[in-house]
């Protein structure tokens, strides 16, 4: 291991403030356990844990920890080309998350150039004769967090998953592609990045806030093949922008860009803003030929928000371009 100094990253600190230096740890592989005894020793006041470009594969084996306070950037080697750092899990467990952040205060987050793999496996005991496998989760409303130059394939759960009221950061410069359920594609999970505040019959809407920074951002990904490429539901607040986002035959019946209504988790997604996005069908894989919701562009099913900007190249797939659910006018 290498142990070195520093400066925060860009963007990571107030404005105007002088980075104070953070240790650097090199680790010497990116096995589970290296990685989690790195975690667990982060010291106080937070450091930067450097993983090498190696491919590790964890078994059935996860990390969860609590920051506790600490500030953490974790970053691999790459997540795209020759050099890369690749996290995957050959045997993982049904509904588990191979790496888990969780929050309890301000914690500054950051996560970056890594590639992460999932397994696909059938299991008649999963949700639809799949397993579910989740890649990375943010517990606990965690603020102030940046996610990018990252990569997700082949997760039948989600490749992000923001969890926990308030949560507020930024998902950027990142792939998500081939994250759905294998033996239904149209059903279960399967989703690129998934955003959960906090839900419950008394659970009060959290404040409508369109236009500030109290949201997941998701800016400039690309996105293809993913049964919602974005979902939401429980309170959540997301703004999606500047996104590539295909459909495939292979994830037909679904919507790209999801909002959850009150359904089974009230009070639903709180807010969306959707703009400044491209998608597209693509016509390598025909199209299927099936209901009004094949290869939706994008399905709103409950909260506020707005949608302009986007282009929705439908010309060559059946679908729609745009499908708002249960709409209650507030004009006579």
């Amino acid at each position: 291991m290498v142990l070195a100094t520093a400066p925060l990253p860009a963007g990571s600190t107030d404005a105007g403030a002088t980075p104070a230096p953070r240790a650097v740890l090199a680790l010497p592989d990116c096995q589970r356990s290296t990685l989690r005894n790195a975690l667990d020793n982060l010291p106080a006041a937070g450091g930067v844990i450097e993983l090498p470009a190696q491919d590790c594969d964890w078994g059935s084996q996860t990390i969860s920890v609590n920051l506790n306070g600490r500030n953490l950037w974790l970053r691999g080697a790459g997540s795209q080309g020759a050099t890369r750092t690749v996290l995957r899990r050959s045997n993982p467990a049904h509904a588990s998350q191979a790496l888990t952040l969780a929050c309890s205060g301000n914690e500054q987050i950051e996560v970056s150039d890594i590639a992460f793999e999932g397994a696909m496996l059938a299991d008649s005991g999963g949700t639809d004769g799949t397993r579910l496998e989740g890649a990375l989760k943010l517990d606990g409303g965690c603020q102030e967090f940046k996610l990018h130059d990252l990569s997700f394939d082949r997760f039948s759960k989600s490749g992000i998953e923001i969890r926990g009221a308030d949560s507020r950061g930024v998902i950027y410069d990142s792939r998500f592609t081939n994250n759905y359920n294998t033996r239904s594609p149209g059903n279960g999970e399967g989703y690129g990045v998934v955003v959960y505040e906090n839900s419950g019959s008394a659970v009060p809407r959290a404040p409508l806030a369109l236009g500030s920074g109290q949201a997941v951002f998701i800016e400039d990904n690309y996105f293809k093949a993913n049964r919602h490429s974005i979902a939401s539901n429980s309170n959540s607040r997301y703004v999606v922008r500047h996104n590539d986002i295909i459909q495939v035959r292979t994830t037909r019946g679904t919507a790209a860009v999801d909002a959850h209504g009150r359904g089974a988790y009230p009070p639903g997604s709180r807010s969306w803003e959707i703009y400044n996005n491209y998608f597209y069908y693509d016509a390598a894989d025909p199209a299927y030929p099936g209901s009004d919701w094949a290869a939706t562009g994008i399905g709103i099913r409950g909260g506020d928000g707005v949608v302009f900007g986007n282009l929705l190249d439908g010309s060559n797939r059946p679908g729609n371009n745009l499908t708002i659910r249960n709409v209650m006018s507030l004009t006579s």
